[in-house]
């Protein structure tokens, strides 16, 4: 073992040897202050020796040897002390082969390459459970068809070998089952480690369409408790997906698996005759302009007005949710001089006409959202507007001039 020794032994004349550094040829320097030694005047002196060599192995590989439940490595290197007179076999064991294995079962010195390591692999090898980190043996005997006899008469040598645990145990709830716009309360969850303490949680969802990772929050809230909370769905889609929620101790990542079901369709809404019409649901509340309409709370609703139509409905599940802006237009808008202005035929299939407005008015053509789908200006009366390629259903045109705005309805069909 290199390094300084510190020696309780004195001279004849009571000057002491402090001192001893082991070199590596097996030598020692010993220093010491003070004569008395062998005629030595006073000062600082030091003295080498060649030290004895003794027969067994040698060993370049510092101790414990450690691996992990990953499958790593190291290697074990050892050579002989001494040049034997033969062959030298050493065997190589492992005390627990379902913590580790080694790659030789064997190997093998010669008078020639006795003085030269040899390798030996110690991999460790990964199991499900939670059971920390593992102390073993590597052993290395002296075979009996050792050629050399004062080899085969040495006792084992025996190598410290600490297997790293990669396993935690995680306590993930059942599936959850909520409505998309309460969102996942926070939920508990435990993990613990027959090692180092757990930390850093993280999650991430399979379908980022039901739960994006945005949506998700993960807190410590003990040495071995966790907390998940789902809020900001209302952008996503209902549906079933998986949360991975990992932790780490420093070394190793664990993770485990919670699924989540959310629920709630939006309503659409669609133009059915004089009425606007929501899908199915259980309970219904319109809106006009984001202000509730009192009374309106059957799956249809006749607008009496324009404007942005939207509605809230529940379902079975007791979910809610809220329907796009439907917007419209069913009356002309603006100043007496604009209520001559009419479009014909109704309802339409690949054209309209556009009669009582002046020239230089322009057209805005809408569909029930309020998307744009064609403007120009309008220079006679009166004026063709083709409606090739529309969906069937309501449209608005919105005409503009120097005195008026006014927004007609069109059915097509």
């Amino acid at each position: 073992n290199s390094g300084v020794v510190v020696l309780n032994t004195t001279t004849s004349d009571d000057q002491s040897y402090p001192a001893v550094d082991k070199r590596s040829d097996g030598g020692f320097v010993v220093v010491w202050h003070g004569n008395g030694f062998q005629g030595d005047v006073e000062g600082i002196n030091a003295r080498a020796w060649h030290g004895a060599a003794f027969p067994g192995l040698v060993s370049g590989t510092a101790v414990p040897i450690v691996v992990d439940e990953t499958g790593t490595s190291q290697q074990l290197a050892l050579r002989l002390g001494t040049q034997p007179t033969g062959d030298v076999l050493v065997d190589i064991a492992v005390s627990d082969p379902t913590e580790a294995v080694a790659d030789l079962a064997q190997i093998a010195f010669t008078p020639a390459n006795w003085s030269q390591l040899q390798y030996v692999t110690i991999t460790g090898v990964d199991d499900t459970e939670d059971d920390g980190d593992i102390t073993l043996q590597a052993t290395a005997s002296f075979n009996a068809a050792t050629a050399d006899p004062t080899y085969a008469g040495l006792e084992p040598q025996v190598y410290a070998v600490v297997n790293r645990d990669d396993d935690a145990t995680f306590h993930i709830p059942d599936a959850q089952v909520f409505c998309r716009s309460d969102g996942l309360a926070h939920l508990e969850f435990d993990a613990t480690n027959n090692g180092d303490p757990l930390g850093s949680p993280s999650a991430t969802s399979a379908d980022q369409q039901v739960v994006d990772d945005a949506d998700i929050t993960v807190e410590q809230s003990g040495s071995e408790a966790f907390g998940i909370t789902i809020t900001g769905l209302d952008d996503n889609i209902p549906g079933t997906t998986t949360i991975t929620l990992t932790l780490t101790d420093g070394t190793f990542t664990y993770g485990d698996v919670l699924t989540v079901t959310t629920q709630g369709e939006d309503p659409v809404i669609t133009w059915t005759g004089t009425e606007l019409m929501s899908t199915a649901a259980s309970n219904y509340q319109w809106y006009l302009n984001e202000v509730l309409i009192d009374g309106a709370t059957a799956q249809s609703w006749v607008p009496l007005a324009n404007g942005n139509y939207a509605v809230v409905t529940t379902d079975a599940n007791g979910c809610m949710a809220t329907s796009a802006v439907y917007f419209f237009g069913s009356t002309g808008i603006g100043d007496a001089n604009s209520s001559s202005i009419t479009v014909y035929p109704q309802p339409a299939l690949d054209h309209v006409f556009i009669a009582g407005i002046q020239a230089g008015d322009r057209f805005h053509l809408l569909d029930a959202q309020g998307r744009l789908l064609n403007e120009g200006t309008m220079q006679h009366t009166p004026f063709r507007l083709d409606l090739d390629g529309l969906s069937p259903g309501m449209h608005v045109i919105a005409i503009t001039g120097d005195r008026h705005t006014t927004r007609l309805p069109v059915m097509v069909q």
